[in-house]
């Protein structure tokens, strides 16, 4: 995350150039880690979590090494897990299955 690598959609490489980089969810924005953590799509997900933990910026606790950072990283990890984010939220686009056609 910090180094704004992912498989989020404007997250360019070679398995999705060809791919609109748009989110998914609320076809308005790009799909950057810091749409994620404000996507409209996503609010009612949002609703019970801190927002110290949807706090990417490079100065957030959230990086910090201590109990308080690792807790809130914990609470952003769950947040990327349930909703899937990271992930495509459908089967057929994620470029290592045979639903991509890559399989041999």
């Amino acid at each position: 995350m910090r180094a704004n690598k992912s498989y989020l959609r404007a997250q360019t490489d070679w398995c999705n150039q060809d791919q609109d980089p748009k989110c998914q969810r609320c076809e308005k924005e790009l799909e950057t880690m810091l749409h994620i953590v404000k996507c409209p799509a996503l609010e009612r997900a949002r609703t019970n979590i801190n927002p110290k933990a949807l706090d990417i910026a490079p100065e957030s606790p959230l990086w910090k090494s201590n109990k308080n950072g690792m807790e809130l990283m914990r609470r952003l990890s769950s947040y990327v897990m349930e909703n899937r984010i990271n992930y495509p939220t459908r089967m057929e686009v994620f470029p290592f299955t045979p639903y991509a056609g890559l399989a041999s």
